[in-house]
């Protein structure tokens, strides 16, 4: 083969993008005193070409209201968290459709060809989410090509 051997200038590493939102002053930003049913925060943004190996939400206050719970994905779906009660500290679990690590779900594709946001919905049971405060985040890989010349040739032999 005329192939050649793996250089680390080339090589890809994978990496952290995070967002800690802070829904108090959200609210405020926004002009309203708590977040309605369904609020969508648009939290991260996702370059095109990458691979999601992972995305996730840490609840680092306790959000307040009646049964806050969090959704993660692309376009306010619940891919990656999926109804997670956000009323405690901590990791929140994938849910019954999120995602799970280096797998992917029946409508969830981790490879990103289009730059895109993950996405926060969040949800309460009187829609009085005021305070609270979360960190989302999103292990990637770039993907995108780094050299793409025609580097084989054809060989006599």
């Amino acid at each position: 083969g005329q192939g050649t051997a793996g250089h680390r200038s080339r090589m890809r590493s994978m990496y952290v993008l995070e967002k800690t939102v802070d829904i108090a002053a959200v609210c405020s930003a926004g002009g309203v005193s708590a977040l309605t049913a369904d609020d969508i925060i648009q939290a991260i943004d996702i370059p095109a070409e990458v691979y999601i190996l992972h995305a996730g939400v840490e609840v680092i206050t306790a959000l307040n209201g009646t049964s806050p719970v969090l959704d993660v994905d692309f376009a306010a779906g619940d891919d990656f968290v999926d109804g997670a009660s956000a009323a405690s500290t901590g990791y929140c679990a994938a849910g019954t459709n999120g995602h799970v690590d280096y797998t992917a779900v029946s409508t969830f594709a981790n490879r990103v060809t289009a730059t895109d946001t993950i996405d926060v919905k969040v949800g309460a049971g009187a829609n009085d989410v005021s305070t609270g405060k979360i960190r989302v985040y999103a292990v990637l890989c770039d993907i995108s090509g780094v050299d793409e010349t025609d580097s084989l040739r054809a060989a006599t032999l």
